[in-house]
């Protein structure tokens, strides 16, 4: 929640496998995107009272960065 007063998080894609420690477990961005990005995106939408979503932003034609984008989910319940 360190960036709650933007609600956006920008990090460039060559410094988010490092953050998370998970240098060569994921060959692709493709694999890392549906077995890890989309995977906990989907479960914190699920269990936690954030809204989540997330996109790529491309430089020329290879993928830069990733934005996530998170605000207070609101509930229907």
């Amino acid at each position: 929640m360190k960036f709650r007063g933007t609600g956006e998080r920008v990090i460039y894609l060559d410094d988010f496998k490092p953050v998370l420690e998970i240098f060569d477990k994921y060959p692709t961005f493709e694999a890392l995107k549906r077995l890890a990005i989309r995977a906990s995106v989907d479960k914190l939408n699920q269990t936690s009272n954030l809204a989540i979503s997330y996109k790529t932003i491309k430089r020329g034609r290879s993928l830069a960065t990733l934005s996530l984008e998170f605000k207070k989910a609101l509930n229907l319940k």
